[in-house]
Formats: C-alpha cells, sequence, structure tokens
C-alpha cells in the first residue's frame, strides 16, 4: 500500500510511510492486522456529510472535483 500512494503522487516509500507513522501516532489513520492503513472511526464522515471533524484537523471534502 506504502509503494501504491508514493507512486500515484510520486514520493518515495520512505517518506508516504514517515508520514503515515505520524498520522497514525495522532489518531487519523489506524492499522489493519494485514498491515493496511484505514482512516480512524472517528474521522470517517456520515452519509451526505461534507465535512470531516477529526479534532486535530478540519477536512472539507470537494463534490466537485473532476
Amino acid at each position: 500500500m506504502v509503494v501504491e500512494i508514493a507512486e500515484r503522487i510520486g514520493q518515495t516509500p520512505d517518506s508516504i510511510s514517515h508520514h503515515l507513522v505520524s498520522i497514525r501516532e495522532a489518531g487519523l489513520v489506524a492499522t489493519s492486522r494485514a498491515g493496511l492503513y484505514l482512516i480512524a472511526k472517528q474521522c470517517l464522515a456520515m452519509p451526505g456529510q461534507r465535512v470531516l471533524d477529526c479534532e486535530h484537523c478540519v477536512l472539507r471534502l470537494d463534490v466537485n472535483r473532476e
């Protein structure tokens, strides 16, 4: 998964891994037993909601993106 993210956004796997550890420690993502990163349950949007309030940050989802 780290390699896939790195390829998609043009960064190194080491850089992505470092950032994922940071956001996991901040409570924004969790890891599964298989080692996959998942958005933390408290950060999931409710159906129809376009704003995620993760306490650490607020994310506004752009639904008009092409």
